[in-house]
């Protein structure tokens, strides 16, 4: 079977694991974007899974149509099923990946599962939101916006055959497409101060989708008990751009606060790049001729 475009859903590690962790990427994202953060989890013999946001990983005709509370009720589909044989629960959130889970810990609090929020990139205080109300006006002159640009300081990632293969369809996208967007955005503001659970929020210094001083926002209003802020070098993606290392790094010390299970940070780092290799070798993929053939199971 070949796939024309193959971002989809996957999941990883023990699967009878009582913890799980749920992540899910931002807009105009995939669940490619995800994959470092699912490798480490993958390493304290946890329960991962990446689902796929509607109208995300199809041509983008489809994403035009796809309205904010499509991305939420889809989110609540995911956690219910999730949850149904898990006794804790850690959320994942790129971008607009922060406004689902904000969503499920507010919603399902009373199920006492969620135990902590990863916060990558939260889009609290866009950055250039004064043009927003001018949307309609502004793609006229622009009508596309290049992904790599406000993503990466690094490159390199974009030109990576199997990263580049897979977010083929959204490498640029039109800039009239950004009004779920933010009707999305303004909801999960209005969440923040709803938030109880731990959470640990992490960002690109030189974002510039969103604003990193959103990751003070969350530390001043959410009501969690313990909140932690880092910042790192890089862009709107931290986990796969020039500091990805140390993004590994915060991301192994978090998990062996919270588990059981502690692994030695600098041996558990891992390059990126070569991980994409392989992941290329198992799934057979072709990249010469940028075709995915899905193994016969």
């Amino acid at each position: 079977m070949v796939l024309e475009y193959n971002v989809e859903p996957y999941e990883m590690g023990d699967p009878n694991s009582k913890t799980g962790c749920l992540l899910f990427h931002g807009y105009t994202g995939s669940p490619i974007d995800m994959f470092p953060i699912a490798k480490i989890c993958e390493k304290y013999d946890w329960h991962i899974k990446v689902p796929r946001l509607p109208g995300h990983g199809i041509p983008i005709d489809h994403l035009i149509k796809t309205k904010h509370t499509e991305w939420l009720i889809a989110a609540e589909k995911e956690y219910v099923a999730f949850a149904k044989n898990k006794e804790r629960i850690i959320l994942g959130g790129h971008s607009l990946g922060n406004v689902l889970i904000f969503h499920l810990d507010v919603k399902y609090r009373k199920e006492n599962k969620i135990s902590n929020l990863l916060s990558i990139s939260p889009p609290v205080i866009i950055k250039k939101r004064w043009m927003l109300p001018f949307i309609d006006i502004a793609k006229i002159f622009v009508r596309k916006i290049d992904y790599s640009v406000i993503a990466f300081k690094d490159k390199r990632i974009m030109k990576h055959p199997l990263y580049n293969y897979l977010r083929s369809t959204y490498k640029e996208y039109p800039l009239g497409i950004i009004k779920e967007l933010v009707k999305a955005v303004n909801y999960g503001i209005k969440l923040i101060p709803l938030l109880r659970t731990d959470v640990l929020v992490m960002f690109g210094k030189e974002d510039d989708v969103v604003d990193p001083k959103s990751g003070y926002e969350i530390l001043i209003k959410a009501k969690s008990k313990h909140k932690a802020l880092v910042m790192f070098e890089g862009m709107h993606v931290p986990m796969l751009d020039i500091d990805y290392k140390e993004f590994q790094k915060v991301l192994i010390s978090y998990f062996n606060e919270i588990s059981n299970k502690k692994l030695n940070v600098e041996d558990n780092t891992f390059d990126i790049f070569n991980l994409f290799d392989e992941v290329a070798k198992k799934t057979n993929i072709d990249l010469a001729k940028s075709k995915l053939h899905l193994l016969s199971q």
